[in-house]
């Protein structure tokens, strides 16, 4: 297959496809290559919506390896990187043995994520959220 660059792949921060969905399609009618690319797409976007990568269209994976402090989180991210560049841009060839390893360790990396969540247990971005609607709430408040 003829070599992308990455300024043909689909951009996973703009919240209008579900990733995960066409990987499980993808899978299931043996697109294995497809499969592993969207599962990737859908791994940056739940890194990014955890705060864990600013998720951009200049972004390289190790730019975003370095933003990720946590080890189990990097080290899973890490090797779903390798995997999607040696299929996307090496040409690798994906079959549902290497696809099989790479949803395993998508869902070491999902395991990994609860743990960055605070003593609330609440995430990030959940954080802002509320707090975003207190502030709006006490403006309103303010006003009557």
């Amino acid at each position: 297959q003829p070599r992308q660059s990455a300024i043909k792949l689909p951009f996973a921060n703009d919240g209008t496809y579900d990733y995960y969905a066409a990987a499980s399609q993808a899978a299931q009618v043996s697109d294995f290559r497809s499969a592993i690319v969207w599962l990737f797409n859908h791994q940056l976007g739940v890194l990014n919506r955890y705060n864990l990568i600013r998720l951009d269209k200049s972004g390289s994976n190790r730019k975003y390896l370095r933003q990720i402090r946590n080890g189990s989180v990097r080290l899973a991210f890490q090797k779903s990187a390798l995997v999607f560049e040696a299929v996307f841009f090496g040409g690798h060839n994906a079959d549902s043995d290497l696809y099989d390893r790479f949803e395993a360790n998508h869902k070491n990396l999902e395991q990994a994520l609860p743990k960055l969540t605070t003593t609330s247990g609440a995430t990030g971005a959940a954080t802002v959220l509320l707090l975003t609607l207190l502030l709006v709430q006490r403006i309103e408040v303010d006003r009557l």
